[in-house]
């Protein structure tokens, strides 16, 4: 998927919400999309793959479900949304040491 694709998937993610998105500086790009800063002052991550963004949904469910918000001393992003329609996952912003990607584990 482009890039523009995943700007409109965020623009309307954040539509839906009431929510206003920085695109001019994203948080990070790699290889399952893009992660931008919101008004809310938390991230919105999109997904250019639904597989990658049904696995990270899956584990941000299990550790909000068992309070977990912290690994070894590393932070780790809570949920705070998620849209099935737009592969988006909303998350709150960490500071270092975190833990981040592990949608994949």
């Amino acid at each position: 998927m482009s890039n523009d694709n995943l700007v409109i998937q965020a623009k309307n993610f954040g539509h839906s919400r009431g929510i206003l998105i920085d695109f001019g500086n994203p948080l990070g790009i790699g290889q399952e999309g893009i992660v931008w800063k919101t008004n809310r002052e938390t991230a919105v991550k999109v997904f250019d793959r639904i597989g990658n963004f049904d696995r990270e949904v899956a584990c941000y469910l299990k550790l909000k479900e068992r309070d977990v918000y912290e690994i070894a001393g590393f932070t780790v992003p809570r949920l705070i949304d998620f849209d099935s329609e737009f592969h988006v996952v909303e998350m709150s912003i960490v500071a270092p040491p975190y833990l981040l990607d592990f949608g994949k584990s």
